[in-house]
């Protein structure tokens, strides 16, 4: 499927970024490096990227700025891209209802994630549980 053919390779275009410490320091890409750990293991949390960058020392704005300079994404498009991609998986993969789904991923409105899944894959949960069940 097109969206998480192009998922894989965002992630694997992050990777090599910060592998090959491109034309960025090495401080910020560690920066980073860090901040996409945390968000690739809490991303089913609330995460609040003031909050995040003040305990890293950092201005929301520097980090965002940063993050997008490296990542092509700003730190909440990133931490959506996660959510839509996990979710995408328990849709494929389990049993879970629409519900239990947003709720793994970090939603605890269902009608909210709803939207944002169709923005972002072209079509409802619902929609996309039937096109792969079938």
């Amino acid at each position: 499927d097109l969206l998480s053919m192009t998922l894989r390779q965002i992630f694997l275009i992050i990777n090599r970024y910060i592998l090959e410490e491109n034309n960025y320091g090495k401080a910020i890409l560690d920066e980073i490096k860090q901040a996409t750990n945390y968000f690739n293991e809490n991303y089913n949390k609330t995460i609040i990227i003031d909050d995040y960058a003040k305990e890293h020392a950092m201005t929301a704005n520097w980090f965002t700025q940063s993050f997008k300079k490296v990542i092509n994404f700003t730190p909440m498009q990133y931490i959506i891209s996660l959510r839509i991609s996990n979710a995408m998986n328990l849709i494929e993969n389990t049993d879970y209802n629409i519900t239990q789904v947003a709720e793994a991923v970090g939603y605890d409105n269902s009608m909210y994630f709803s939207r944002l899944f169709k923005k972002h894959t072209g079509m409802s949960p619902t929609e996309y549980k039937n096109k792969n069940h079938s």
